[in-house]
């Protein structure tokens, strides 16, 4: 993606579960990285920390950094699905 502020949308899930997340992240005027995660069906929030994640998700909007944030969101306990 060019534009550092488009945000998106991680569908996080595996077959052997049947947990689903939606975690999705974005630019505050700052240019920094917001984020938020829940299970897609209006439940409460949750913490990142569920995902168990191996990387790092980007704090700062820098070109690349959806990528990144896409790689870090599938190094955890939960497979990528989908990305909008």
């Amino acid at each position: 993606m060019s534009d550092l502020n488009a945000p998106i949308e991680v569908r996080l899930g595996g077959a052997w579960t049947k947990n689903k997340f939606v975690y999705t992240l974005w630019v505050d005027g700052h240019g920094i990285i917001r984020h938020s995660l829940d299970n897609g069906r209006g439940g409460s929030s949750q913490s990142v920390s569920n995902l168990s994640l191996k990387e790092i998700v980007p704090k700062k909007a820098v070109p690349g950094w959806q990528a990144e944030a896409v790689a870090a969101a599938g190094s955890g306990l939960y497979d990528v699905e989908e990305v909008r």
